[in-house]
């Protein structure tokens, strides 16, 4: 029995198909109707942002592939979704062999755009896999991340050279670095005419890096001794931030100035450091959860700096919370902003007293933003006070000269313990908040201001 062919559908109705398509299209999935520059910008968004994240099918952009085919078609065809790659290295050779053929796909994607490229040894890894990997992809390599012992960095006499390199990450296993003496020159990374940001993990020594020092302007170490701090401040003269994790307590005989620095953050540490730099630009501090804290180098140091301080975050643990003191914000006439964190009750009396504008008219006078974490502070008019002498721009006249007091935009004082808030000042200060402050007091979570 002969089967007719079906008859062509005609032109006319297949376009209306189109249109009918499109148009439910739009109505149950109305993100395929963004323009393609907006879809791939939201894409490159959510790529992951760990440092250190092996590629998954969860995650972007392996995720991106399996949703459409509009997306995959996309994904496939944007190389900034590609640049991104980190990778353990395997022992054995058939597992390598399958890791380095995806890696090599992966980086094709990626076509011409500079890399960001991670890889990491595993127990057994050997190290000329990982000197190979880093010298094939080094002329494309705008930032990098090695975790690796530092013998394995070491016996490569150089990986580079790295022309487009601009960041550098290396992470050493704990004990694979006793102490200096046992420790060799690391000469991989000299040539990089373009770095400019080295973050060196645990028990890491600056010193034995052979990098162009003098070309950065940010640093991240851990666990670094004093010694080894200053090695950094003396050898980076454009240095501008520094970030400090874990320092071990120590002792220098000589000092150093760091005229380049803005921004220094020390956190989980002694900051026995801070007895022997001078940071006469210095802008912003941050000192989080400081061990066995010398009160009066801190308080020596913001005698020194504070008139350049722009913003200063103090979080000490239990121990040091009856350690800051009023005083110490004296001579800040530059402070924006100001974040304290495990304060005590008579604390924030004093520091309430001082914020009044009637009693001390040039105490802060440009702070904007204030963060207070109390462990419990019964609010009434002193504070209220205070916060209604700062809701609106002030002129005063000292001598010759007049000052602009900057006023007050936003107050957050939160509650690590239960405090209290009368009626009478809840509505003095949403009154403050009508005028355009904004206000935050109770719980992290929840404020009884009701705004």
């Amino acid at each position: 029995m002969h089967t007719p062919h079906p008859e062509p559908v005609p032109l006319a109705l297949t376009q209306a198909q189109t249109t009918v398509r499109l148009k439910q299209n739009s109505t149950i999935y109305p993100v395929l109707t963004l323009p393609p520059e907006i879809t791939t910008e939201i894409f490159i968004r959510c790529l992951p942002v760990q440092w250190y994240h092996l590629p998954s099918p969860r995650d972007a952009p392996l995720l991106l592939l399996q949703i459409c085919s509009c997306w995959r078609a996309l994904t496939l065809c944007t190389p900034a979704l590609w640049k991104h790659l980190d990778m353990a290295l395997h022992p054995y050779p058939r597992r390598m062999e399958n890791t380095e053929r995806h890696m090599t796909e992966w980086i094709s994607r990626a076509s011409l755009a500079p890399l960001s490229l991670g890889f990491y040894e595993t127990a057994m890894s050997a190290p000329v896999q990982m000197g190979t990997l880093v010298h094939r992809y080094a002329p494309r390599c705008e930032s990098l991340r090695l975790g690796a012992s530092i013998h394995t960095l070491s016996e490569p006499p150089d990986l580079g050279p790295f022309p487009l390199l601009r960041n550098l990450r290396l992470a050493y296993p704990s004990g694979s670095v006793n102490d200096t003496q046992d420790a060799v020159t690391v000469r991989a990374f000299t040539n990089t005419p373009a770095l400019r940001e080295v973050t060196l993990g645990q028990r890491s020594i600056p010193s034995i890096l052979a990098i162009p020092w003098h070309q950065l302007t940010a640093f991240t170490g851990d666990s670094l001794s004093v010694a080894e701090c200053l090695f950094v401040f003396r050898s980076c003269p454009r240095l501008t931030t520094c970030t400090f994790l874990y320092l071990v307590p120590g002792f220098s005989a000589v000092g150093t100035h760091t005229h380049s620095l803005h921004d220094l953050s020390i956190s989980h540490s002694a900051p026995d450091i801070l007895r022997y730099i001078e940071l006469p630009t210095l802008r912003n501090l941050y000192l989080t959860r400081p061990q066995n804290m010398p009160i009066d180098v801190l308080q020596q140091l913001l005698i020194r700096c504070g008139s350049s301080l722009c913003r200063f975050h103090y979080a000490p643990t239990f121990r040091y919370r009856h350690s800051i003191d009023v005083v110490w914000f004296l001579a800040m006439p530059q402070l924006v902003d100001l974040d304290l964190s495990g304060v005590g009750t008579w604390f924030m009396s004093a520091l309430v007293q001082a914020l009044d504008r009637k009693h001390a008219p040039t105490f802060l006078p440009s702070l904007r933003t204030m963060h207070i974490e109390c462990e419990g502070y019964e609010v009434g008019g002193e504070l209220v006070a205070a916060l209604a002498s700062r809701c609106t721009d002030v002129s005063v006249g000292l001598g010759l000269l007049d000052m602009i007091l900057e006023p007050l935009k936003s107050f957050r004082l939160v509650w690590t313990e239960e405090g209290g808030l009368d009626l009478s000042s809840m509505d003095a200060l949403s009154e403050l908040v009508r005028r355009g402050m904004t206000i935050h007091i109770g719980p992290a979570k929840e404020n009884y201001l009701k705004t």
